[in-house]
């Protein structure tokens, strides 16, 4: 509620570091944080939208706390792209996969918000994306789920996968080292719509 990662001893409960990743209670973290290679990630975003703040995914250092890097999925001075579930770790490759939310209202492009994005998880470096099309869209648009990773043989290939759904009922599947030439596969598994408590 604070927008803050904290790092406890299990032992006592004790606070081993505190850091704060933005002002609430405009920022919130509505994820949990994701443990890879000796550094922590988490989303950054807004507390329902009201107001927007820039959306971001941060790596932290586990033991120190310290923000070793941030990608931030809007340009800095603008707002939204905010990211609220977890991101998923392919170690094998040493990537990381995540969903965006909705854009701001800004003058530049904002082309990382209501997409998938796929990060060098060392340096958080872009290495692939894909934006929703305006032609998919619904109100209140964004990739709100954790992205899940999976393996299908298709058409006799094995293909390594990632997939996450949209609010607009729409599970979307993508080659791994594909995200940029878009879904391989899509399926409506939902209806489509505003925030669950819209009705």
């Amino acid at each position: 509620g604070d927008a803050s990662v904290y790092a406890l001893d299990a032992s006592n409960g004790k606070v081993l570091w505190r850091t704060a990743l933005g002002t609430p209670p405009d920022t919130f973290l509505w994820d949990s944080p994701t443990y890879y290679a000796g550094q922590l990630y988490i989303g950054v975003s807004s507390f329902g939208a009201c107001p927007e703040v820039q959306g971001k995914m941060v790596q932290l250092n586990a033991v120190t706390g310290r923000i070793t890097h941030t990608f931030p999925i809007v340009p800095n001075g603008c707002i939204g792209g905010g990211v609220w579930s977890s991101p998923t770790i392919d170690q094998p490759t040493g990537t990381l996969y995540f969903g965006t939310g909705n854009e701001g209202t800004c003058s530049s492009a904002e082309s990382y918000a209501s997409a998938i994005i796929k990060l060098k998880a060392s340096d958080l470096s872009l290495i692939a994306y894909w934006h929703l099309a305006p032609t998919q869209r619904v109100p209140d648009n964004d990739f709100g789920a954790t992205t899940t990773l999976f393996k299908a043989t298709i058409k006799g290939v094995a293909q390594n996968m990632v997939g996450v759904i949209n609010k607009n009922g729409v599970f979307y599947a993508f080659k791994r080292n594909g995200i940029s030439n878009g879904p391989l596969w899509s399926a409506q598994v939902a209806s489509g719509g505003n925030c669950p408590q819209c009705g």
